[in-house]
């Protein structure tokens, strides 16, 4: 999987497996709006599973701050986007994650929640 290939949902519902561990279910392309739905499992201790949409961490500021806060609970820190005023400044920005003491840093370029997944990706591959 190349992060930098990744968009929309095929980027939520891979950080949604990847850095959530959720278990995700895809569903077929809609025949109306021509796109796509992920799904997680929000009940995984339930004897039946709850399937809830994947947030969109790839466009909306609160899911990309879910992002963010999980990120540093695993000792990455984001530096200051580069090319963003703020979290809602428009075009492609460069997203730069640093390890906490001092180790791999990681980047991606995109909108600045785009931006931010694909890097989480990038950060949690071996």
């Amino acid at each position: 999987m190349n992060p930098d290939a990744l968009s929309g949902r095929d980027l939520d519902a891979s950080i949604a497996t990847e850095l959530f561990g959720f278990i995700v279910k895809r569903l077929e392309v809609h025949s109306r709006s021509g796109t796509s739905e992920a799904l997680y499992d929000a009940g995984p201790d339930e004897e039946h599973p709850v399937w809830v949409r994947v947030p969109y961490y790839s466009s909306t500021l609160s899911a990309s701050t879910q992002v963010e806060l999980e990120l540093r609970n695993r000792g990455r820190k984001l530096q200051e986007p580069r090319g963003a005023t703020s979290w809602d400044s428009p075009g492609d920005v460069l997203v730069v994650l640093v390890q906490a003491d001092g180790g791999r840093t990681v980047q991606a370029t995109g909108r600045l929640e785009e931006a931010l997944c694909r890097a989480a990706l990038k950060a949690l591959a071996r």
